[in-house]
C-alpha cells in the first residue's frame, strides 16, 4: 500500500507539504501543488481515511458492526446512523458480521486495537457478559436493539413486550385460534425474546400454540416460503400466520397466494419492523413498526457523546422505543380452518 511518504519522494517535496495538499490547506505553491497530484495519480494513492480520523482524537470516527447492510431493516440503520454522523462530521466505519460470533468478535477487537472510542454493535450471539466487559474498554460502546441490565444506560432497545401484545391483539380482535409462527433462527436474542412474550400473552388469554405449527426460518424470503410450504405439506390446519420479519412475512404471502390460497380471506397474516416488503404484496400485510432510524440516531448521538464525556447522565427513557401496529389488508375474521 502506497504512503504518504512515498509520494513526497515521488513528487521531491516533504511529507508535510504533501499533507497540506491532502487538507486542501494553504501555503502551497501551484508548481508544488501541481507535481504533488501529479505523484498521487501516478502511484494510485488514496489517503487513508480512518487512519486520518483517529489520528484526531479517535473522535471522528464510529465503528459500526451490524450483521449485514443490504436488507431493508439493516440499511434503515444505516440511514439513520449517518442522519448523526453527517452533522458531526463523523466518518463510519462499517463491518458485516453476517450473524457470525467469531467475526462480531474479530471487528470489535480490531476496532479497539485501533483506539475507536464510539462503537455501535448489534450482536446476536455474543453473551451479556462479554459485552460488559468490551464495554469497560470502549467509553463510546453502544448496543442496538438489545437491553443489558449492568449497562443498560449504554444499550438502545424496542419494547418487544409491547410489540408482542399488540400481535396477541390483533389476532383476538379476528378470533384466530390455529395460529401458524414462522420463527427466526435462536441466535437471534432479539427474536428469540419477542418470541418468548408472544407464546406468554397468548397463553394468558387462553390460546396455545400448537408445535407442529411453529416453523423456525432464516429470516429470508426463501426461508417464509420453506416454511410455508412444510406447513402445508404437513396437513396442519391454521388460519393466521405470524412472522417475526417481514421478508418472511412476504415469501409466505407469495406462496401461500401461488396455491390459490387467499390473502385474508383464508389466511390471516402478520409481519414485524413495517419494511418496504410489507408493501411489495397485493394486498399489503399487516406488520409491527419499529422506529429503526430513530433508534440508530440515538444510538449513534450516546455512542458520540459518550466518547467525549463517558460520565454522563442517561435517562434510560430515552433509550426504549414503542413500537405500533401498521394496519393495512392482511386480516380478516379466523371462521373455517381450510
Amino acid at each position: 500500500m502506497k504512503t504518504i511518504k512515498d509520494v513526497a519522494v515521488k513528487a521531491g517535496v516533504s511529507p508535510a507539504l504533501v499533507s497540506r495538499v491532502l487538507n486542501n490547506k494553504p501555503g502551497v505553491s501551484a508548481l508544488a501543488r501541481e507535481k504533488i497530484q501529479t505523484a498521487i495519480n501516478e502511484l494510485n494513492y488514496y489517503p487513508n481515511q480512518n487512519a486520518r480520523a483517529l489520528n484526531k482524537g479517535n473522535l471522528s470516527a464510529i465503528g459500526v458492526i451490524l450483521p449485514n447492510i443490504i436488507t431493508p431493516y439493516f440499511s434503515s440503520i444505516v440511514s439513520g446512523i449517518e442522519n448523526v454522523t453527517s452533522h458531526n462530521e463523523v466518518q463510519i466505519v462499517l463491518n458485516s458480521s453476517s450473524f457470525d460470533q467469531d467475526k462480531e468478535l474479530g471487528a470489535l477487537n480490531t476496532l479497539i486495537q485501533q483506539r475507536y472510542q464510539s462503537v455501535i454493535l448489534f450482536s446476536t450471539s455474543i453473551s451479556d457478559q462479554r459485552i460488559v466487559e468490551y464495554a469497560d474498554k470502549v467509553p463510546g460502546l453502544v448496543i442496538f436493539d438489545r437491553k443489558i441490565k449492568e449497562i443498560e444506560h449504554r444499550c438502545i432497545w424496542l419494547d418487544d413486550q409491547i410489540a408482542a401484545q399488540l400481535m396477541v391483539d390483533e389476532l383476538v380482535k379476528f378470533q384466530h385460534q390455529h395460529i401458524a409462527v414462522l420463527d427466526l433462527p435462536d441466535s437471534l436474542l432479539h427474536s428469540s425474546r419477542r418470541f418468548l412474550y408472544f407464546k406468554q400473552i397468548l397463553k394468558a388469554r387462553g390460546i396455545t400454540l400448537s408445535a407442529g405449527l411453529i416453523e423456525q426460518t432464516d429470516g429470508t424470503i426463501q426461508g417464509g416460503q420453506d416454511a410455508i410450504y412444510n406447513l402445508l405439506a404437513s396437513g396442519q390446519k391454521f388460519t393466521a400466520v405470524v412472522c417475526f420479519n417481514d421478508a418472511t412475512a412476504y415469501g409466505a404471502v407469495n406462496f401461500l397466494q401461488k396455491q390459490g390460497i387467499s390473502i385474508p380471506k383464508e389466511v390471516s397474516v402478520i409481519g414485524f419492523n413495517d419494511s418496504t416488503y410489507s408493501k411489495m404484496t397485493v394486498p399489503n400485510f399487516h406488520t409491527i413498526h419499529t422506529p429503526i432510524k430513530k433508534m440508530a440516531e440515538r444510538s449513534t448521538q450516546l455512542a458520540i457523546d459518550l466518547a467525549k464525556q463517558p460520565d454522563l447522565s442517561i435517562d434510560r427513557n430515552d433509550n426504549i422505543f414503542t413500537p405500533h401496529l401498521v394496519k393495512n389488508h392482511s386480516m380478516a375474521v379466523g371462521k373455517a380452518l381450510f
